[in-house]
Parts: C-alpha cells; structure tokens; sequence
C-alpha cells in the first residue's frame, strides 16, 4: 500500500513540475574531420558531487561514496555508449591510470581538471546561442604520459541533489496539509462575490496553495578532448529535475550526452591484417 501511495506521489510530483532533460551539446570546427580518426579512447570519471537533502531543516549532507559510485556508472554508460552507438571499444581506464602513477585520485584531479577546461569555454556562451565551440588551444592540463596511448580522452562529472524516500513522504504530508487548510481560497470560484475576500488572502502572504516541485537535481558535464593537440572536440552537459539513482538511469544520461557527438559521423572500417587500407569515402 505505501509503495502505490509512493507511486501515485511520484506521479503527481512529475506532472506538477514538469519532465524531461536538457542538453547544451556544442562542438568544435575540428570534431568532424577528428573523430572518424579517433579509435583509441579512454574514460575518465571525475568528481560527482552527491547531497542528500533534509527537507525540514533544508539542509545537504554530502555522500562522497555515493558520488564515486554514481562517477563510476556514468563512466561505465559512456563506454557502453561509445561500444555500442559509437564502434568503439573503449580503453581501460585502469592503464590510464597505471601511466599516472597507478594514483586514481590524480587521474579523477586530472578529469576535473579537464572539466573545469571545458567550462571556460562554456562561459563565452552562458546563454548556449550556438552550438559552435570556439576551439580552446592546448592550456598544458593533459599530461604527455596520456598523449601518444590514446586519439582522444572522455571525461565527465557533475553534481547530483537528492531527497531521501523518508523525506519524501514528510515533504508532501506537510504540503497536502496546507492545501487542505487552504481549501477555502476556492470558494471565490464557486462564489463570484466572495472573491474580493479571496485575493486579500492572497495578496496578504497566505501561502497555503503550493505545490512544490521535487528538490532532486541533477547536473552531469561531459568534456571529448584530442589526446594529441589537447584542444576541446566537444563539451555538453545535462539538466533534470530528476534523480539519478541506479546504473540504468546513468547508462540513459551517456546516451544522451553522446548522441550529437555520434552522429557526426561513423568510424572509419579497420583494415584487415595483409590487406590494404580501404579508401576513405568523402
């Protein structure tokens, strides 16, 4: 029973505030002529900030291994994607991080380091006019241990807000109480004259009518950088009200964040051994 009840809520909550994600995907001049070329790709999982949020004291308590889990199903989404949408079979990130001293906390410093390149390309287009990026120069963050291993490298983070189940059901306990002891402002609907009184309560802060949306956010940055100049092929990033629970809803993100990406055009068919490369279809 509680688990319809939680079902119905859920449902409520997603027509009142709306559904669907949004993708900011840019890229640059260069990634159509790059990628086809691009067959040796690794990725790296940066930070993912995760928060669980207590509604009544509206507080975030911080889970970094929660964030380090959600990294790691988002990485693991994008290889999926990359092998599956893309043709590639993606590198082992764990060679990559074998070539940066076997330190995995460098190489999540190396990709967000990576990421927070990527953002100062973003700000020259807070608004996302265009869909171009101006094509950042090498800034020196990609180290020459990643440079000759690979063709490219894909790096993604975010920061996620969560409710807990325990507080979800307090949060709409309260609100359906204040909307039922704000029953009377729809008197003046069914009676015209009593509408004057009706909009002084309104107008004199009664805030009883709300229907307040999930606070689950959930931010998630993608950054496809060439491994050999170390410029930005492609940067996108995703935005939804929605929460990010489980490898099934990170593996949906990849796939998003990556579609605009692939569809620039297929890899290039590998020559079999003794054979003559085939020409390259213009």
């Amino acid at each position: 029973m509680k688990t319809r009840f939680l079902a119905v809520l859920t449902a409520l909550s997603l027509v009142l505030q709306g559904c669907g994600a949004i993708t900011h995907p840019r890229a640059s001049h260069e990634l159509a002529s790059r990628w086809p070329d691009c067959v040796r790709i690794v990725v790296l999982p940066g930070t993912v900030k995760f928060e669980w949020r207590n509604f009544l004291a509206d507080d975030y308590l911080e889970d970094e291994a929660r964030g380090v889990a959600m990294a790691r199903y988002l990485s693991d989404g994008l290889r999926r994607t990359l092998r599956e949408d893309g043709g590639r079979e993606p590198l082992l990130d764990s060679d990559a991080i074998g070539l940066l001293g076997g330190d995995p906390v460098r190489a999540r410093a190396l990709a967000d380091a990576l990421l927070a390149s990527a953002r100062k390309d973003m700000v020259k287009d807070a608004g996302y006019d265009t869909k171009t990026l101006e094509g950042v120069v090498d800034q020196g963050v990609l180290p020459r241990e990643l440079r000759a291993p690979y063709d490219a490298i894909v790096v993604v983070g975010g920061r996620l807000k969560q409710e807990t189940t325990h507080e979800f059901y307090r949060r709409w306990e309260i609100t359906l109480g204040r909307n039922i002891l704000a029953i009377p402002l729809l008197i003046p609907v069914i009676i015209p004259f009593t509408l004057p009184i009706g909009l002084s309560i309104l107008l004199s802060g009664f805030r009883g009518v709300t229907f307040p949306t999930t606070p689950n956010t959930s931010y998630v940055q993608l950054a496809v950088f060439d491994a050999k100049t170390g410029k930005l092929l492609f940067a996108n990033d995703w935005y939804d009200g929605d929460a990010i629970e489980d490898p099934i809803d990170a593996a949906k993100v990849a796939k998003e964040l990556l579609e605009d990406m692939l569809r620039i055009q297929e890899p290039p068919d590998e020559p079999s051994r003794g054979s003559e490369p085939a020409p390259r279809i213009p």
